[in-house]
């Protein structure tokens, strides 16, 4: 098998747990939001990165001393920048459900986040950027036909909590993309733990420092509302179930992201463009089959038939961006 199959197989599998990670949201039971994110927050963003990666790169440390502080500023300013992403991500599920914030988000994150990456690219050739820029199109005629979903579902009656949702979406979907970018801009990062010898696991290093700057955000906020809303005595109520749906969704967030870092680094460049944009594709369609199961699309069939074209007109933009890398 290829190193570029191996690689999308993995990106398949990291689709998966990112596709289904906030679902868990749909199953709280008598905590609020902000009790939920705060576990997830430190499972997924401060626990699981640390843990794993202190048994798989022991000397991370070392490898992160070893790296420039501009390096690590600009990853860890970027965490916190997809940080305000992700707390908006999770409130837009609130309000307007899986499927319409997943193909929103994802549909900007996948245009956005696939070409950063080429516009910092000084080789860039002028038939790549044309092809993105096609692929692009396509792709914001998806989110309006997605739109356009949400509101047949809605009966056409757009609702303040609907129209807050679709604005928080589209707020997330420009912000959630420094993901990607904290990831490529730590670089040497990864070239210097590949320099002391580590190899698939290289990235791991990098994403400890995203993501603290993606907590610093998400569990700024969370902290806040719980101190606001005085909700810490729900913590007592339901406390293994809700602790074990929260954690469940920290740890999918979490593996998602390193199958993604370790799949990138096989394919390398393509990781950075066409690896992201596959997993952003695949997540759309996981998270859109996930909510037909779960039943938000129930006796609303002809909006569900406008979301199917959308998740294939954004299928086909995301295609017709990873077409550059042929021509």
């Amino acid at each position: 098998m290829s190193e570029v199959s191996e690689g999308i197989i993995l990106i398949l599998i990291a689709a998966f747990f990112q596709g289904t990670y906030a679902l868990f949201l749909k199953f709280m039971n008598c905590w609020k939001w902000e009790n939920f994110w705060t576990v997830f927050s430190f499972i997924s963003l401060v626990i699981s990165p640390v843990l794993l990666c202190s048994i798989l790169v022991p000397n991370f440390i070392i490898i992160l001393a070893s790296s420039s502080v501009n390096t690590i500023a600009i990853s860890f300013s970027c965490g916190i920048l997809w940080g305000i992403g992700s707390v908006l991500f999770s409130l837009s599920i609130m309000r307007i459900g899986l499927a319409l914030t997943y193909s929103l988000i994802i549909g900007l994150t996948a245009s956005i986040g696939s070409l950063l990456p080429l516009l910092l690219d000084a080789s860039l050739a002028p038939s790549v950027l044309l092809f993105f820029v096609l692929g692009i199109l396509a792709m914001f005629i998806g989110l309006a036909f997605s739109a356009y979903a949400g509101m047949k579902r809605e009966k056409l009656q757009k609702t303040k909590e609907f129209k807050i949702g679709l604005v928080l979406a589209l707020i997330s979907g420009l912000t959630s993309p420094m993901l990607n970018l904290g990831f490529v801009s730590g670089n040497s990062i990864l070239k210097t733990a590949q320099a002391l010898g580590i190899s698939i696991f290289a990235s791991l290093p990098i994403w400890i420092v995203v993501l603290l700057g993606g907590f610093v955000a998400n569990f700024g906020y969370a902290a806040y509302l719980l101190i606001k809303a005085k909700s810490f005595h729900l913590f007592a109520q339901k406390t293994s179930t809700n602790l074990v749906f929260s954690a469940a969704s920290g740890v999918f967030f979490f593996s998602g992201l390193v199958i993604y870092g370790v799949a990138s680094s096989i394919i390398e460049k393509l990781g950075s463009s066409i690896g992201w944009a596959v997993l952003m594709s695949l997540m759309i369609v996981i998270s859109n089959l996930t909510s037909v199961i779960i039943g938000e699309w129930k006796n609303s069939r002809k909006a569900l038939r406008y979301q199917v074209i959308s998740i294939s007109i954004l299928v086909l933009g995301i295609t017709i961006m990873s077409m550059s890398f042929y021509f």
